[in-house]
């Protein structure tokens, strides 16, 4: 089966031909950090040239899409994409706004953004005939390959590769079955200069550590388990940069080698008498101390997360960690100080891949005719110029033929419902515009720990510790005498009472209103649930709720609870219960979204939610494992040991009874298949071929059922009925991925 037809190829209609070229020559000197996707520009004619043929003799028309993921490694591999995207759109009459039309594609052209150079690559094909490429810069120099010698050719294409699979590593999309090692080796050979990319949302400033070309790096092991390539790589540059010893640990931590980590990161710790002159030691002491942490000993990990804060104190990570660890020691007006002097990052938003301004170089040459120095403003393409098929060989009811117009509607009523009379009323519309679901960067994960504090103590207990550690800006101004118009003496007792208090930022002061919003609304959401279940012992339970989470050949029954809200305003809610840390109550609430129809934001949490319940019980069973086997080691010889094992189990198991939905962690398996399979069919849908989460989540599923059930069960559910097609295929070309990695393991 071919995943790239005619169908799955989406398309825009230009201006003019050539329009979307000049759009992106137009923003380039306002590109920063990775850049833009790939562009795809096709002439496409109707009817074969002659020499004598003119353009108005032939039908033409311009058309541009977006790629990410290809081989731009040399100009041959990119040469072959745009052939046979042109074979494919020629090789029959296409389907065009409702008509077949016998289009051929004449020139094709294709961009790709050096980030380590700052430059455009474009590669210009025409059919049939010549290949040649051109480079072009912020300024708008350009140079053709002509006059660029081999070495540096090698090197533009190298840094071009490199900077596509960094973009689609970064944003998690299509990474499809990208080279391995030819992007380990671009890793090698380019670390030094990885700065040149950014750095991500968490970070004031890139740097040897922080930047996307490592997170890339390890977003690719984390997928591919390639970790003996990756230490490999990483052993060869360590010796002339001291600071990838950061990284080796980080990866031995990864492939599971923790004593073989902690021992590394002791080495190089103790290498010099003064610990701050190592290179990279607050990351190598933060390493430290997650894994004290990880291994439920924060009394540990506190000494090591203090000292990683004094090393880079400038770094968030760090004072985040710490913040956690104090929490998990009930320090709380420690944690609440240590939150309050964290470095928040504001001028950084996370990465995505943005589309071209359309229409973006005539706004340049308005503003050159102005001399205005204003961004170019985004415009999207108008619906009637966008050429959206609908991929014929895969479909998948309910999800396929799910209708965005729908799903439209849904959000615009739900945006329109009238506010009640009582201002303080909780209806679907506050629900929809509340504040805190617009945080980004590390304010968002400031409010998650700062959630956290609340969760442990309640609401009530954080005003008053609150109250006591710090003073609001307030009362700041109103107990500095050169701001009010005090008193000698009442500035003396206002000053004494606020001596041991912080100034409280304004952020963090910030984060408490927007805290309290959204308990308001979880707790009348709340309430609401537990009067339903006093009135009905028939509310779906979970993992039976639907379609997506049940059994598949359980009739769909919604209780009425589950009916009175729409799937948008159960996956609201449960983004509120998520925030407050309410996990359970978050995952009720996507599975209530997901019996109501296919959606794919509840789809992916509560893959998240899935696998963190599997793989924390999968966890509890092992270190059960090891202290009945140190109990069978004891044999009664040693009757202290043997009644600390003994009083460990029965922690453990409380624990797990208490903090688990279950103790066996394969229930979850079929549930994860079941939404795993159906977000393939969506991202295919959209023209998009697997997704890093999906890969690993059906990695995890087929170690644990085999590939050859986890197939059984797919052709059961999905491909013998209601008239589906090409679902398997998807999940073997998946199986298929995992099995080249490494991942799974070939049955035959």
């Amino acid at each position: 089966m071919s995943f790239v037809t005619q169908g799955s190829i989406p398309e825009v209609v230009e201006r003019f031909p050539g329009a979307s070229i000049e759009d992106r020559t137009a923003i380039l000197p306002q590109v920063n950090d990775l850049g833009p996707p790939d562009l795809v520009n096709l002439i496409k004619i109707i009817g074969q040239p002659t020499p004598k043929s003119t353009p108005q003799s032939l039908q033409t028309t311009g058309v541009y899409l977006y790629y990410t993921g290809a081989d731009t490694s040399n100009v041959a591999t990119v040469a072959a994409l745009l052939n046979s995207l042109a074979t494919i759109i020629g090789e029959e009459p296409q389907m065009w706004f409702g008509k077949r039309k016998p289009w051929h594609v004449s020139h094709a052209t294709y961009s790709t953004y050096n980030a380590f150079r700052k430059m455009d690559i474009r590669v210009h094909v025409a059919f049939p005939g010549s290949v040649k490429w051109e480079v072009l810069d912020q300024y708008g120099n350009h140079a053709s390959s002509d006059i660029i010698g081999n070495e540096e050719s090698d090197d533009i294409w190298t840094e071009c590769f490199v900077s596509s699979m960094v973009r689609s590593l970064i944003t998690a999309d299509d990474d499809g079955d990208f080279a391995i090692p030819e992007f380990l080796n671009g890793f090698k050979k380019l670390y030094i200069q990885g700065e040149k990319l950014g750095c991500n949302e968490f970070v004031h400033a890139p740097s040897r550590l922080d930047n996307y070309l490592v997170d890339a790096f390890f977003n690719c092991v984390e997928l591919t388990h390639c970790y003996e390539q990756a230490l490999e790589i990483l052993y060869s540059l360590v010796d002339e940069n001291p600071e990838v010893s950061v990284l080796i640990a980080r990866t031995l931590f990864l492939a599971n080698r923790e004593i073989e980590a902690v021992k590394y990161i002791h080495e190089k710790l103790a290498a010099s008498p003064n610990i701050f002159e190592v290179p990279g030691a607050s990351h190598l002491l933060l390493l430290q101390s997650k894994f004290c942490f990880d291994k439920q000993r924060p009394d540990l990990a506190l000494p090591l997360a203090v000292k990683a804060v004094e090393s880079s104190p400038s770094l968030f990570e760090p004072w985040e960690h710490l913040a956690k660890v104090y929490i998990a020691l009930n320090k709380f007006e420690d944690a609440l100080l240590t939150l309050n002097a964290c470095p928040m990052v504001t001028h950084k938003d996370k990465y995505i891949l943005k589309r071209i301004a359309s229409g973006a170089a005539e706004r340049l040459k308005e503003q050159s005719e102005r001399d205005s120095t204003q961004p170019i403003s985004s415009s999207s393409p108008r619906p009637s110029d966008m050429h959206l098929p609908l991929p014929s060989d895969v479909f998948l009811s309910g999800v396929t033929n799910l209708s965005s117009v729908d799903v439209a509607a849904e959000h615009a009523k739900l945006s329109k419902t009238s506010k009640s009379d009582n201002d303080n009323s909780i209806t679907p519309s506050s629900i929809l515009s509340l504040p805190a679901s617009t945080l980004k960067s590390t304010f968002k994960r400031s409010y998650l720990l700062l959630a956290q504090i609340v969760h442990k103590i309640g609401w009530e207990n954080m005003l008053k510790m609150r109250s006591k550690v710090f003073v609001m800006e307030e009362e700041w101004h109103l107990s500095n005498p050169s701001m009010a118009k005090l008193s000698s003496h009442s500035a003396t007792d206002l000053s004494g009472d606020f001596r041991k208090k912080r100034l409280c930022e304004r952020w963090l002061d910030n984060l408490f209103m927007l805290l309290y919003e959204d308990m308001k609304v979880y707790t009348f959401v709340r309430a609401q649930e537990m009067q339903a279940e006093s009135m009905s012992d028939t509310l779906t339970p979970p993992l039976d709720s639907g379609s997506w989470c049940g059994s598949p050949n359980a009739e769909k029954t919604l209780d009425p609870y589950t009916e009175s809200r729409t799937c948008i305003e159960w996956e609201l809610i449960g983004l509120i219960c998520e925030r407050l840390g309410h996990k359970r109550d978050a995952q009720r609430c996507y599975e209530r979204a997901l019996a109501r129809r296919f959606s794919v934001r509840a789809g992916k949490k509560l893959i998240g939610i899935y696998s963190r319940w599997r793989n924390r019980t999968r966890q509890q069973i092992g270190a059960q494992g090891k202290i009945s086997n140190s109990i069978t080691l004891g044999n009664g010889n040693n009757s202290k040991i043997m009644n600390n094992a003994n009083n460990s189990m029965a922690t453990l198991t409380k624990s797990v009874s208490h903090s688990y939905p279950s103790k066996d962690f394969t229930m979850y398996d079929p549930a994860l298949l079941r939404l795993s399979v159906g977000l393939l069919a969506w991202d295919y849908r959209w023209y998009t071929l697997f997704s890093p989460l999906l890969l690993d989540t059906l990695a995890e599923v087929f170690n644990d059922i085999g590939s050859t059930k986890a197939e059984s069960e797919v052709r059961i559910w999905f491909d013998e009925h209601e008239g589906n097609r090409g679902v398997l295929d998807l999940v073997n070309l998946a199986t298929t991925i995992l099995e080249s990695w490494g991942r799974v393991e070939t049955e035959h």
